[in-house]
């Protein structure tokens, strides 16, 4: 369905659950963009890296809003996928 440049413990059990709960990228999308507004910054921060990978350019407007989000692990992540989205 969709690749990860790189493996990290937390992402592994996402990923695999949306694949087996979902079909389509549209709907995994969904689910990701919803996941910015978790409580956890751990979530917040794991949901930008795979909608950074998924290149989804539709989730700059919300990423744009995580710059001031209060943890700076997600910070930076918003910083680093919307450069790459930019330059995408």
């Amino acid at each position: 369905m969709f690749a990860i440049a790189e493996e990290t413990p937390a992402a592994a059990p996402v990923r695999s659950f949306l694949r087996a709960v979902v079909d389509d990228e549209r709907s995994i999308i969904d689910i990701l963009m919803a996941a910015l507004k978790d409580g956890s910054h751990i979530v917040r921060e794991n949901a930008i890296d795979e909608l950074e990978e998924l290149q989804a350019r539709d989730a700059v407007p919300a990423l744009r809003l995580l710059l001031d989000d209060s943890h700076r692990d997600v910070r930076a992540a918003a910083r680093h996928a919307l450069q790459t989205l930019a330059d995408g």
